[in-house]
């Protein structure tokens, strides 16, 4: 017989639809929970192991580099609703968990990037700018509880696409200055902006693969 569904999302949505047998269903299953251990693995063992550089060397790099590492950890896992477990009874809360986690890496990220690319001394112009996007991410977080969800949605990609282009041109202005570290920065750190920015495209539909955006912030953040 005919077999009709109406799906209907205020925010961004990925429904795949797969005919599979039982066998083929749980070994695809143990296939995608396999590759989410292995990234909350990495994660974790990143997180951990910065943790005791920070409270060995007590650079506030590290402390800004674990909580951001943990914060985008939880919005790769809001999106694919791993966090849900969490909050079982909450349905709100999930639907706007992935912008709450957003904001709240978007913070880190930016701290981050400013104390990384010491950007207080050799870029004050910058460095005032990333504060005030900063600050707008913290405010933007209360207002998620208020606002409509496909407003959080355009207001998140926004200001995501807007930090990521305001420090990968941080980056590459201190590597043009002769800071050497700037480097690793736009290698490894440049790998998660660039992430960040592809799921937020496609998250507004400019870019047509939104269905892959989970697997590339996981697998960029780890790297």
């Amino acid at each position: 017989g005919d077999i009709y569904i109406r799906i209907f999302s205020s925010s961004s949505l990925f429904f795949p639809i797969k005919l599979q047998s039982e066998q083929a269903f749980i070994d695809d299953q143990f296939q995608i929970n396999s590759f989410d251990g292995v990234y909350i693995g990495i994660t974790i063992g990143l997180g951990i192991y910065n943790l005791f550089l920070w409270i060995g060397i007590r650079n506030r790099v590290y402390g800004y580099y674990v909580l951001m590492v943990f914060s985008i950890m939880l919005f790769n896992t809001s999106i694919t609703g791993l966090t849900f477990r969490f909050w079982p009874d909450s349905l709100f809360f999930q639907q706007i968990c992935v912008y709450f986690f957003s904001f709240t890496s978007g913070i880190l990220v930016i701290l981050f990037g400013m104390a990384y690319l010491q950007t207080h001394t050799s870029l004050p112009r910058f460095h005032r700018g990333l504060q005030f996007l900063a600050v707008i991410c913290a405010v933007c977080i209360p207002l998620l509880f208020y606002i409509p969800i496909t407003t959080s949605a355009k207001l998140t990609a926004a200001l995501t696409i807007f930090v990521a282009i305001i420090l990968i041109i941080a980056a590459i202005w201190r590597l043009t200055q002769g800071y050497r570290p700037a480097m690793y920065y736009c290698l490894g750190q440049g790998a998660v902006i660039v992430s960040v920015m592809f799921t937020a495209l496609t998250s507004q539909k400019i870019i047509p693969l939104y269905h892959i955006a989970p697997e590339v912030m996981k697998w960029c953040s780890a790297f």
